[in-house]
């Protein structure tokens, strides 16, 4: 009976320590001359905890460097690619220069949509708009992780953006399309606004959807164009690692 206690006590213990390790503890029990106490039985199996725990705070480390290990490997590929492949303009020049220009066309997704749906489709009339290679890239095995190209001391290279900063970014879009809301609609049409109450209600409707609505915070509006943009962008590491 004692024997058959301590095979249950091995059998409720099966998800933490191999199946060594209970014939470990049944061979030094088998070889006692005398049948050890409960008070010994529960000494050996602490001791088997204590191992266990041991083996997984290893696992969780090589796990924690693995991870690593793949983000430099990224690091190192997209900076490894012959110049012919790397981006002819770097991330910031792009932000300016090509994705700004793509908002005033997208107030009206805007006006219909939200504030999101603009940000995401003006994101994506960039991308389609650019015909050289992106100086920002996502990938598969790094959810939500945005690398782009800079420039640093006349050297250029790829680096991983900071999530702040890409939320740094997207308010600085946010800041275009109310400069543009102002310029390509309020101004043309601010004598009707002024003495027409539908337009009046159609002004405070477009500029409420403008500032993202009452209902939602700006740190969640850019959450969520940080995940769409990702799942737009997003591509295989496998076909850049050398």
């Amino acid at each position: 009976m004692q024997y058959k206690h301590i095979s249950q006590t091995c059998s409720n213990e099966s998800n933490f320590i191999r199946d060594t390790s209970c014939s470990e503890l049944l061979n030094e029990v088998e070889s006692q001359e005398e049948i050890p106490s409960i008070e010994k039985i529960y000494g050996l199996v602490k001791d088997l905890t204590v191992k266990v725990m041991k083996l997984e705070n290893e696992n969780k480390k090589l796990k924690q460097i693995v991870l690593k290990k793949q983000k430099i490997n990224i690091l190192d590929s997209l900076n490894n690619m012959n110049i012919v492949n790397q981006p002819e303009i770097v991330y910031n020049e792009w932000l300016e220069e090509v994705v700004l220009s793509h908002v005033k066309e997208n107030l009206d997704s805007v006006f219909k949509e939200n504030l999101i749906v603009g940000l995401v489709n003006t994101w994506k009339n960039a991308i389609s708009g650019t015909s050289s290679v992106l100086p920002i890239k996502t990938y598969i095995n790094r959810p939500n992780v945005f690398y782009i190209y800079v420039e640093d001391d006349n050297k250029r290279e790829w680096k991983q953006l900071p999530t702040y900063d890409m939320d740094r970014q997207l308010r600085r879009i946010c800041q275009q399309f109310i400069s543009e809301f102002r310029n390509e609609w309020f101004i043309p049409n601010e004598h009707k606004i002024d003495n027409d109450e539908k337009w009046t209600n159609m002004y405070v409707d477009y500029y409420k959807r403008i500032l993202g609505g009452s209902q939602i915070t700006t740190e969640v509006i850019c959450q969520r164009v940080r995940n769409q943009i990702y799942k737009l962008m997003k591509e295989d590491f496998e076909n850049i690692v050398e």
